[in-house]
């Protein structure tokens, strides 16, 4: 489909083919969840001997299992609708899909697919955009896509529609249509006031990072597939690893230094959690180690060395600090600058996250904080200029006291009289 983005049959046919298999899959987590149930009950009933007990014991863990798996594959199978989106949509537009409208909490799923009431509409509808031209996918068909019913994609916004096949309204019908318009108001203006807890919020177009690295894994994946293992470091301060042979692990080079931070992207893919980010179903580029990756044959992992993006950020003429804090990852502001008077810009853990999920390149993140930066200081010359006319009162600016961010610390190398220092050794690099 990537081909050809124009192939509207071919869209309609993919859509088509996993609502197939997430119903399937929906109807053996039902099976699965009622054969749980019944062994319960049945261990519960009454005395057993010790062998018919372990015999409901491993049963029990069996089914367990396989009811794990196939939640598991709801995610999967909505992984390759997220690419459906990825195609056409601008990719940080996107991410606006699964935040809640009133804070940055991830918005409910709609829930099962199948047996679900109105769908009938909702497919007559897409198939009818689809024939007039318009890209669209359904949304239960996907992880990120969280308001409306149908998306149209029509970039770089998405735009959600909800689709009701009753008149009737009451409280969570309202909430929804609510939110829905929060978004396309939003995203049609670029700005929002009270929007996600915040007083008001503004949207502008940074630079995007012309290079991907997504090239250089794949290369990875493929030298890993007879040698058991292969790293490789497309730019100075990133490392990626593939991990077929479980007994290799220990040959993850994390070289000098200590200042690290380690990513085993499978965590993400098993935990479900991978959602705002660019889909692995368009990352790696073939079916075979794709799959190898979805059954977890295959390990793959990102390093990043903190001080060589530190030092990107230095010959910016930028001081970057890494900080510990729920929220963000680095604070930014220029060398030498006051952080309480002068511009100061704050990379939040999703943004940082896209270096690892996404094989964005570092450099990236100094220029886009360069360009932040600048942006701010014209903004605040004219918020300066608009405040001295009148035209503005301070105090509505205000949105709130600017959080305290305490430097992150970091593992202590061990001395060299070899006593082990009182934090973690430089060897043992933190993950993400």
């Amino acid at each position: 489909m990537e081909a050809d983005l124009n192939d509207y049959d071919l869209l309609l046919d993919l859509q088509r083919k996993l609502i197939r298999l997430i119903c399937a899959t929906e109807r053996q987590v039902v099976g699965l969840k009622q054969q749980r149930a019944a062994l319960k009950a049945h261990r519960r009933s009454g005395r057993h001997g010790k062998t018919e007990s372990a015999i409901l014991k491993v049963q029990a863990a069996e089914v367990s299992d396989a009811l794990e798996t196939a939640q598991h594959m709801l995610f999967i199978w909505r992984c390759f609708g997220d690419g459906i989106a990825f195609l056409y949509v601008n990719k940080y537009a996107l991410k606006h899909m699964l935040y809640d409208s009133t804070d940055y909490s991830v918005k409910q799923h709609a829930g099962a697919l199948s047996g679900k009431r109105g769908f009938r509409l909702e497919w007559k509808i897409l198939h009818k955009v689809l024939q007039r031209g318009v890209p669209a996918v359904l949304c239960d068909i996907t992880n990120t896509l969280r308001y409306g019913d149908i998306c149209v994609l029509v970039g770089p916004d998405p735009y959600p529609i909800e689709v009701k096949s009753s008149a009737n309204r009451n409280a969570r019908v309202d909430r929804q249509l609510d939110g829905l318009k929060q978004l396309h108001d939003f995203l049609a203006t670029d700005e929002a006031a009270n929007f996600r807890g915040l007083k008001h919020v503004k949207r502008v177009a940074a630079p995007v990072s012309t290079v991907n690295h997504a090239a250089a894994m794949n290369s990875c994946i493929e030298l890993a597939r007879n040698a058991g293992f292969a790293q490789t470091s497309p730019e100075n301060g990133l490392t990626y690893f593939c991990i077929r042979d479980p007994e290799l692990v220990g040959k993850l080079d994390f070289g000098l230094g200590h200042r690290k931070l380690l990513m085993f992207l499978n965590e993400p893919k098993t935990e479900c959690s991978w959602a705002p980010y660019f889909p692995f179903t368009l990352s790696i580029r073939t079916a075979e180690a794709l799959y190898e990756f979805i059954s977890g044959e295959m390990s793959l992992a990102v390093l990043l060395d903190t001080t060589a993006l530190v030092q990107m950020f230095a010959e910016r003429g930028l001081d970057a600090q890494f900080v510990d804090h729920a929220h963000w990852e680095i604070v930014v502001s220029r060398q030498g600058a006051d952080r309480c008077s002068g511009p100061m810009s704050a990379i939040s853990k999703p943004l940082f996250t896209r270096i690892f999920l996404e094989f964005e390149p570092l450099s990236w993140l100094p220029e886009r904080e360069e360009w932040f930066i600048d942006h701010m200081e014209r903004e605040g010359q004219a918020l300066d200029e608009r405040i001295a006319k009148g035209e503005v009162q301070l105090e509505d600016l205000m949105t709130g006291p600017v959080p305290t961010f305490q430097p992150r610390k970091w593992p202590t190398p061990l001395a060299d009289s070899g006593q082990q220092s009182d934090e973690q050794t430089s060897s043992d690099v933190p993950r993400l």
